[in-house]
């Protein structure tokens, strides 16, 4: 949480983006099961926008138990949370239009409804499905299919 490991969006939108015309910006991976899918849109399509379509996002469903700190119960779901948000944010990118729903109240389950579209930047045109995953080769293989040949 914070220190060392700032958000690299901000520090790819404050530092980076205004020193470069030319270097591409890749996220390691972000990990989705930490963050919402409307905050990642968010921030890289800023990001994509500022940078002239300089962006390319990487997705990972993190590995450290310790990183789960404000969000304990997706520790154990992460693979799937990931791979669902991944989808969301190809969504929402794409300039379609992907519902929500929001706990309006913690101590009663009243839920409202709300519909999230973002106007579509270039990162948002062709958005890859880039995977990254630490604890297992093989998991690691198949994120690479398509990028190596002789892994396809």
């Amino acid at each position: 949480m914070g220190s060392i490991y700032a958000n690299s969006a901000i520090i790819a939108a404050y530092y980076l983006i205004p020193q470069t015309t030319r270097i591409r910006f890749r996220t390691a991976g972000i990990s989705l099961p930490l963050h919402h899918p409307a905050e990642v849109v968010e921030w890289w399509t800023m990001n994509d926008i500022l940078s002239s379509a300089r962006v390319d996002l990487g997705f990972g469903s993190g590995w450290n138990q310790a990183d789960f700190i404000l969000s304990p119960d997706a520790y154990h779901q992460r693979k799937k949370i990931c791979t669902k948000c991944i989808l969301i944010i190809q969504i929402i990118m794409a300039g379609r239009t992907c519902g929500f729903l929001l706990e309006l109240m913690a101590k009663t389950p009243l839920f409202k409804s709300f519909r999230l579209r973002c106007k579509t930047s270039a990162l948002g045109a062709g958005i890859e499905k880039q995977t990254a995953d630490s604890n297992s080769l093989i998991a690691f293989r198949q994120s690479l299919r398509g990028l190596i040949p002789q892994l396809s």
